[in-house]
């Protein structure tokens, strides 16, 4: 996994996306957002991170466990459609979420983070 400057503004980070878009090795990204924190997490809402399938990141949803977890199920092919995840930050396995999965990270900031995944695939035509 190679990971890019986390400092990206959300303009630089906007016009990575376009850049990526016109680049013919690139097939497929995810766009991954934080949608919702609740107690102490590492990622804020609004953070973005962009995912290009030769593994290269840009941005951050926060670090750690999350985003490795998140490119991980990525890259295996777990996630081939939008989705949303939610992860428990705490060692409380009772914390669960009836719209979806909620993954335990094993993890001590003790709350819980949600990403929505925005899965894109880029057709490159020759004209």
């Amino acid at each position: 996994m190679k990971h890019a400057n986390s400092f990206y503004g959300i303009k630089q980070f906007y016009e990575c996306i376009i850049k990526t878009l016109s680049d013919t090795t690139i097939h497929n990204i995810w766009i991954v957002t934080v949608i919702c924190t609740n107690g102490s997490t590492p990622g804020k809402l609004g953070m973005k991170m962009l995912v290009k399938d030769n593994t290269e990141c840009i941005g951050t949803i926060g670090g750690g466990s999350i985003e490795k977890l998140v490119i991980d199920k990525i890259m295996t092919k777990q996630i081939t459609t939008s989705m949303i995840l939610s992860f428990n930050l705490g060692n409380d396995s009772s914390i669960s979420n009836k719209n979806y999965h909620v993954e335990n990270t094993g993890m001590i900031c003790g709350g819980q983070q949600t990403v929505f995944i925005e899965s894109l695939t880029i057709k490159h035509y020759d004209y």
